[in-house]
């Protein structure tokens, strides 16, 4: 690189985040970035010493690819869509199938929770 090389404008963290919510309209935190550069699905970033830095260029391209295509209802089915809208939340496998009446519920919460030995019977 010489001297007269220009170097390219990168983002900080805070700024990239303000940057996709101005270009998107979604909102956008410093904090979901950071949590998406550990579990991955984020845009792509460099680092400079311990600082992660997003290219515009580089944010612009993830805005648009997280977008799905139009749709005229939230019941419309896409292409792409994976079809699990029902059951127990995966991120919280204590959770219960929505549509439980309390009672069910705490009944659904008991019966995963108690363990069955080879003989059939719970231990707790």
């Amino acid at each position: 690189m010489t001297e007269n090389t220009p170097i390219k404008r990168r983002l900080r963290g805070d700024q990239a985040a303000r940057y996709i919510t101005e270009r998107s309209g979604a909102p956008c935190t410093a904090g979901w970035l950071n949590k998406l550069r550990v579990v991955g699905g984020g845009p792509p970033f460099i680092k400079w010493g311990r600082f992660p830095l997003y290219d515009p260029e580089d944010l612009d391209r993830w805005i648009i690819s997280r977008f799905g295509p139009k749709q005229k209802s939230t019941s419309e089915t896409v292409d792409n869509d994976s079809g699990i809208h029902t059951g127990s939340n995966p991120a919280a496998p204590n959770s219960s199938p929505p549509g439980l009446t309390a009672g069910a519920r705490t009944k659904h919460l008991t019966e995963r929770r108690t363990r069955r030995t080879p003989d059939g019977n719970g231990s707790d």
